[in-house]
C-alpha cells in the first residue's frame, strides 16, 4: 500500500515491501527476525529526525507522517512477534542434531 505524504514523499508499509521481495521468502526465520529488529530500531532512532524532516509541512501533514511512522513501527513489532512464534515452532520441530556442550 502506498500513500503520498507532503511534497512528493512516498512511503510503503513494510508488509507490502516484504511480500513483494522474493528474497525475503528465501531468508531463514532467524535472518527475518534480525532484519525486523533492525527495522524497529531504525524507526525508533529516526523519530526525532522525522520531526525535523516534516517540520516545514502543515500540522495536518506532520501528524499524518508521524502517525504513519507509528503504524509502520507497530506493524513491524507485530511481524516480529509472529516471526518469534514461528521460530519457536520451527526450533521445536527441528529434527537436526544439536551440538554437544
Amino acid at each position: 500500500m502506498r500513500s503520498g505524504i507532503g511534497q512528493g514523499i512516498q512511503l510503503e508499509t513494510c508488509g507490502a515491501v516484504l511480500h513483494k521481495l522474493e528474497w525475503w521468502d528465501m531468508l531463514s526465520v532467524h535472518a527475518k527476525i534480525d532484519r525486523t529488529q533492525r527495522l524497529i530500531r531504525m524507526m525508533e532512532e529516526d523519530a526525532p529526525l522525522l520531526a525535523m524532516r516534516v517540520a516545514a509541512l502543515s500540522p495536518e501533514h506532520q501528524k499524518s507522517a508521524k502517525d504513519y511512522a507509528d503504524r509502520l513501527t507497530a506493524h513491524a513489532r507485530a511481524e516480529l512477534e509472529r516471526l518469534i512464534q514461528e521460530e519457536s515452532i520451527w526450533d521445536h520441530n527441528d529434527p537436526s542434531p544439536q551440538a554437544a556442550d
